[in-house]
């Protein structure tokens, strides 16, 4: 996992850095034990705005919040509640178990188990609920950015997969959450392909380098003003 915050830092020398925590950090881990694991690596989240310029720094967050100058940026990993196909949730959730390797790959510590279905959809339902107690009591900035690994509408499902049950383990069902944060931006990855679009006052972005190759929409300079 050392990769994480050393590559932002490598990569993005001259200013601070935000990394949430995929899936496949934790693969062949258990993901209970991965996230401090995680959390310390990144630095401490610091006490003051300032702070955080000065310090130039790489920040893991998993349901933290981060202010970068008059910024407040807030991340998780997210996951996903299986509701993607109206009406067809259970046979989302039995397709992922079955064909997603988070499930075959991912270890549960205190169950001493693999990862379920289930799971992830406790842990989506938590983040989504810290989300919007984080907002409510959030302190004054002059912009909010969501930063998250599984994407919050179906409007980032690859064409190809629009139909593809197992589609529901990334992307979650979450455009009225969307709204109700009003964030500026909201940014995520795990699709593989770019999008780009609005949702009430929040813009979407994904832009996902991916395997060699594998995204040519992959824009390495993008700079997004907020």
């Amino acid at each position: 996992s050392h990769w994480l915050p050393d590559g932002a830092r490598r990569t993005f020398p001259a200013v601070p850095v935000v990394c949430v925590g995929g899936n496949h950090e934790v693969y062949d881990r258990h993901l209970d034990a991965m996230i401090p694991v995680l959390e310390r690596e990144g630095n401490p989240i610091p006490a003051s705005p300032q702070a955080a310029v000065d310090q130039r720094g790489t920040y893991f967050l998993q349901r933290q919040a981060v202010q970068i100058g008059d910024v407040r940026v807030l991340g998780c990993t997210f996951w996903t509640g299986f509701r993607l196909f109206p009406g067809r949730r259970t046979q989302a959730m039995k397709a992922c178990r079955g064909q997603v390797d988070d499930y075959q790959r991912i270890h549960h510590l205190r169950a001493r188990r693999r990862l379920r279905p289930r799971d992830t959809d406790r842990y989506h339902r938590a983040s989504a609920a810290w989300l919007r107690r984080e907002l409510a009591g959030a302190p004054e900035a002059r912009a909010t950015v969501i930063v998250t690994h599984h994407a919050p509408s179906p409007r980032s499902i690859d064409p190809r997969y629009t139909e593809d049950l197992t589609s529901a383990a990334f992307v979650a069902r979450r455009e009225r959450l969307v709204r109700e944060t009003g964030a500026a931006l909201w940014i995520h990855g795990h699709v593989h392909a770019s999008f780009d679009y609005q949702i009430g006052r929040t813009r979407v972005v994904s832009n996902p380098r991916g395997h060699p190759g594998e995204n040519p929409s992959f824009r390495p300079g993008l700079a997004i003003e907020v």
